[in-house]
């Protein structure tokens, strides 16, 4: 089997602090040295050295500005937020650095995702999100199996997921999406990298992404202390992703399918072990917002066979919650 694993997304906060800077018409505004001044302070204590190349600035969303840089060629190598808007990011600084700059294509300014990694964990910071790729070059088949055995007909009866997600988001059979957005943290896609590219022969890629802050603990341990990349994202594929082979039993107790055994290489799920202790108050307002987004997606199931019972279910929830909801009846 011709795979081969690579971390395509970097994402992570720094606790470090900058200010935007506004123009006297209150626009958010920067200058060269100053943009010259975050990268010295991020270097000089992170180790991290990022470019200073093709600078562009925008207004961001949880932070108040967006410094990003570009290669020549027009894709991006990272992006630094600034001054965030937010109490839960109150005194960080943002860091995003996508697949292109940690890619063997970027010649001029090369990452190395590994280092930044350690870096990160050295000075405290936290990493915020990580995409884990696993590419096939010798299976012309893979993607088919993927598309065949995600169908809207068949694949609840072929597909074992942890991942909250109401039917897989199927792209013109060249990408399907596992876990939909808003609805959890982590999610995994395969594509068909090939076509993508706009290149000739087989280039199949899974990719597991997350931005559980819990879990990115874990893995940036495992690849810390030396565990091998492709192994890591082939286990974390096998946790949240399984197809089984179509049968009379129940999914559960089907094996796994020979193709998706053979493309992970026979890899075992992913073990999340890491304990994180007590709660501060504003984590255990994120658990809330967590169970209230697994409630959500129940009374939407429910809604679509039963709404009366979903509308009760959502009454009762709202009064749980200190809120008085009552069903709309008309005019």
């Amino acid at each position: 089997m011709d795979n081969r694993a690579l971390i395509d997304w970097i994402s992570f906060s720094l606790p470090m602090a900058f200010e935007a800077k506004v123009d006297r018409y209150g626009n958010y505004t920067t200058n060269d040295e100053y943009v010259q001044q975050i990268l010295d302070d991020i270097s000089n204590s992170t180790g991290i050295d990022l470019p200073f190349v093709n600078l562009s600035i925008k207004g961001g969303k949880f932070y108040k500005q967006q410094i990003s840089m570009y290669a020549d060629n027009g894709r991006r190598l990272c992006s630094i937020a600034i001054d965030p808007t937010t109490k839960f990011n109150r005194d960080t600084t943002s860091v995003t650095i996508p697949g292109y700059a940690l890619s063997a294509d970027n010649h001029d300014h090369p990452f190395d995702p590994f280092t930044i990694i350690k870096q990160v964990r050295d000075y405290d910071g936290h990493l915020t999100r990580l995409d884990l790729a696993l590419d096939n070059f010798d299976r012309p088949d893979l993607m088919q199996n993927v598309v065949n055995n995600s169908r809207p007909d068949v694949w609840s009866d072929r597909i074992i997921s942890p991942l909250r997600f109401e039917v897989p988001i199927n792209i013109n059979g060249t990408s399907v999406t596992y876990g939909q957005k808003g609805f959890g943290k982590n999610s995994i896609c395969i594509y068909d990298k090939a076509r993508k590219q706009e290149i000739d022969g087989t280039w199949t890629r899974a990719e597991f992404r997350s931005q559980n802050r819990e879990l990115l603990a874990q893995i940036a341990d495992d690849l810390i202390s030396g565990k091998p990349l492709q192994e890591l994202t082939s286990q974390l594929l096998a946790k949240y992703l399984s197809f089984r082979s179509p049968g009379l039993k129940t999914k559960y107790k089907r094996p796994v399918s020979a193709w998706w055994d053979e493309f992970l290489q026979l890899a075992t799920a992913y073990v999340v072990s890491r304990h994180t202790g007590a709660k501060t108050d504003d984590e255990d307002r994120k658990v809330t917002y967590s169970q209230i987004d697994r409630l959500k997606v129940q009374i939407r199931t429910l809604a679509k066979s039963n709404p009366d019972a979903a509308r009760a279910m959502l009454i009762e929830a709202a009064a749980e919650l200190g809120l008085n909801l009552q069903p709309d009846n008309g005019p």
